[in-house]
């Protein structure tokens, strides 16, 4: 025991003040609950709906089939859900999806997050564009 500051039910605000100057010498200043604030958070719950659907209709499987190749080198089936849940979710065109992506959770199957891929400034030159 370190210290025996009474019964809580008789300390009323003391335990307050009493806590506020311990915080004082402290490494790690105590936080209230009122003081935290979400900067930021992905949106994910249209995206979920939209992968259940394509669940439910079986799409990626028919997606599959009709479009083998030996040739590709990426998931046919999963580009195509994210341009589809796009399309669903806020409607625009393909080249506003790599911004939808930064504040929007779109995963692929195993739950992994598709994320843009920007080209630095630098690197873009006129061929490009």
């Amino acid at each position: 025991m370190v210290a025996n500051l009474g019964r809580v039910d008789l300390l009323d605000d003391k335990l307050d003040r009493l806590v506020s100057s311990l915080s004082n010498h402290c490494k790690n200043k105590l936080i209230c609950p009122e003081q935290i604030e979400c900067q930021r958070a992905l949106i994910w719950g249209p995206v979920l709906l939209a992968r259940h659907l394509w669940q439910q209709v079986n799409l990626s499987d028919i997606v599959q089939k009709h479009c083998k190749s030996n040739r590709q080198k990426f998931n046919v089936a999963e580009t195509a859900f994210v341009l589809v849940a796009n399309r669903l979710c806020e409607p625009s065109r393909e080249h506003g999806l790599a911004r939808r992506l930064e504040h929007t959770f779109v995963c692929d199957s195993q739950g992994h997050r598709w994320q843009p891929d920007w080209l630095a400034a630098q690197r873009i030159t006129k061929k490009q564009l």
